[in-house]
């Protein structure tokens, strides 16, 4: 009977290690190509020079990290620049919505809600941009890229109270760097 523990845990343990792996911290950018609902696609490396953030979502992780997300729109209410200094970069993960008639409805949900925030939402149709970045999608995922293209945080699910105020210094550090 122990044996069955024992191999059942080393199973999990193995298993949990090779579940995700978020972009590491210091790591480059990801070469990534963003398409939005409509329009052209572009190269997430097309933001060199400014800070990004990254939310990947699907439509069931999205509401995990409203919180955070009221306190970036604040924020941008206050200062406005914000908007215009900060690359904002929101994908959702619609791979399994992918085929006739349920895309049409997809993307019309999709351009809803852009219209909503007023901000383009990026489409992730195949699953790639969520390979690439080695993340969950029913998670919502929050990465900060600095100006010069490194991953300076990364993290997925629900963002407490000291990793938003985290992320929220590293984006003030990049764009006080920004005005020297």
């Amino acid at each position: 009977m122990r044996w069955v523990f024992s191999f059942a845990a080393a199973g999990l343990l193995l298993q949990s290690s090779t579940v995700r792996a978020l972009p590491a911290l210091g790591s480059p950018e990801p070469e990534l190509r963003l398409r939005p609902v409509d329009g052209d696609a572009l190269m997430l490396a097309s933001s060199l020079g400014r800070p990004t953030l990254i939310f990947y979502e699907s439509k069931d992780s999205r509401s995990q990290n409203w919180p955070f997300k009221k306190r970036l729109k604040d924020l941008v209410r206050e200062t406005s620049s914000y908007r215009e200094r900060v690359a904002l970069f929101p994908i959702v993960a619609l791979d399994g919505y992918d085929f006739w008639p349920v895309h049409g409805f997809a993307a019309d949900a999709v351009r809803a809600e852009a219209k909503r925030i007023g901000w383009p939402i990026y489409c992730d149709w195949t699953g790639d941009l969520r390979r690439a970045l080695d993340i969950r999608s029913e998670m919502s995922t929050v990465i900060l890229i600095d100006r010069s293209g490194k991953v300076v945080f990364a993290a997925e699910g629900p963002l407490d109270e000291e990793k938003q105020q985290q992320i929220l210094d590293l984006l003030r550090g990049e764009l006080g760097a920004m005005e020297e």
